[in-house]
């Protein structure tokens, strides 16, 4: 919920029209997607990594009611535990799993980290600056 507050408190004094990452029309266009997608967008965050850190920002900027966030942000935090206990549980019956646990856990750990790497890569070896690409993958949302 902090993180929510300096959203709501410094969100839209970050954004300016010349700023090369963080422009107006972001916070606006991130504004019109919590209005539309809000919930889901709070419930299924807690399932992406990098996400799950930037979404209670986005969601205080966007003015998005304290009382929703925290609703949908506790309901999003329940679903996501059970599901790993559920897996789990599962998982922890089969044997291979038993046997190589460490194994799969650091390639569950490598695994999350590779859609950053990939961003980051892209971004470097790619012709467009910055900020083109993020008006690209914005429009596509």
């Amino acid at each position: 919920t902090l993180n929510y507050q300096l959203g709501k408190y410094f969100g839209i004094k970050v954004f300016k029209e010349n700023n090369k990452i963080l422009k107006l029309k972001y916070y606006h266009q991130s504004h019109e997607y919590f209005e539309k997608h809000g919930a889901k967008a709070i419930v299924f965050s807690r399932f992406l990594p990098i996400i799950r850190t930037i979404a209670p920002f986005v969601a205080g900027a966007a003015r998005m009611s304290f009382g929703k966030f925290s609703f949908y942000n506790v309901v999003g935090g329940i679903v996501w535990i059970a599901s790993l206990l559920f897996a789990g549980y599962l998982l922890g019956k089969i044997p291979f799993v038993e046997k190589n646990f460490e194994i799969l856990v650091l390639i569950i750990a490598v695994g999350t980290f590779l859609p950053v790497i990939y961003g980051a890569l892209k971004s470097l070896f790619s012709k467009k600056p910055i900020e083109k690409q993020i008006e690209e993958e914005i429009k596509e949302d």
